[in-house]
């Protein structure tokens, strides 16, 4: 010990004739640490633990591909979504979702929300409960029907205090009334977006964005997700798709969607990597 003491004295007093380097030198070492707990944290959370839902090797993330031009990863149509939902036999379930900016009106001054529209069996594809109340009802989905709102764990205690007599209560999103029906847990984490939902809502036809005809004539603009059977793999999956497509194409031939798009399906967990596994892993 007292050796290690005499070489730490010697060290600082070395540092303290040298300020430059000593700068430098700490410098180096706190951007170095700091980078490499950063790229961890990232490898951690993306590669190597698990999705936090039930299952997750059997969630799929379907998107669309530009046949001339091979661009993946666009949006789906609601009309689309319906067709797959419908007509899917691999999948046990298919639920779709847009994100969506939500002004969120207070006694004191309003406040933009993150926050996103989804299909009633959306948490149920991902296999999530709420820790408070329920979520969305068939009949919340149907059209002109009141809002109803799902809150995230932040959300509720960074606005309501985690009181859990929250449910019943009234907000004012866009300038409508939703009623809050759920909050979800703490340990929900949603990677596809960031930043994260801070509130959901039902009826994804519902899209500001869009006039009501292109929403019915297959603009894209949903993120789609699903669950595999069991016993179902993804090839199996695909080529279901690509059926599905082809009979899309003859049904709705004059639909925006219907004859440069095919439907492309990857495992929900290789989606959220993407193309940084390689580089995050190196």
């Amino acid at each position: 010990m007292r050796s290690i003491v005499q070489d730490l004295r010697f060290a600082m007093r070395m540092l303290g004739k040298n300020p430059g380097f000593t700068v430098v030198a700490v410098l180096t070492l706190a951007l170095g640490i700091g980078a490499n707990s950063a790229i961890f944290s990232v490898v951690d959370a993306v590669l190597l633990r698990p999705l936090p839902y039930r299952d997750p090797h059997r969630l799929i993330y379907l998107s669309q591909v530009n046949l001339q031009t091979q661009t993946n990863g666009i949006f789906l149509s609601f009309p689309k979504y319906t067709q797959i939902a419908e007509q899917s036999r691999t999948m046990e379930s298919v639920a779709a979702y847009f994100a969506a900016t939500l002004n969120y009106v207070t006694k004191r001054e309003p406040e933009a929300l993150n926050g996103a529209r989804a299909t009633g069996n959306f948490f149920h594809v991902l296999g999530i409960a709420p820790v408070l109340g329920r979520t969305f009802l068939p009949e919340e989905e149907l059209p002109g029907a009141a809002d109803v709102a799902i809150l995230s764990d932040g959300f509720w205690h960074s606005h309501f205090a985690g009181d859990e007599h929250v449910l019943g209560r009234s907000i004012v999103l866009d300038g409508k009334t939703a009623t809050i029906i759920g909050v979800l847990p703490a340990s929900f984490s949603f990677p596809l977006q960031f930043p994260e939902p801070d509130v959901w809502l039902p009826r994804v036809t519902d899209a500001p964005f869009l006039r009501p005809e292109q929403v019915r004539t297959g603009a894209g603009y949903l993120v789609v997700l699903g669950r595999l059977r069991d016993g179902e793999t993804l090839a199996r999956a695909q080529a279901e798709f690509d059926g599905i497509n082809a009979r899309y194409r003859e049904q709705f031939g004059g639909y925006a969607d219907a004859n440069k798009y095919g439907i492309s399906a990857v495992l929900l967990e290789t989606n959220i990597a993407g193309g940084m596994r390689t580089g995050l892993m190196v």
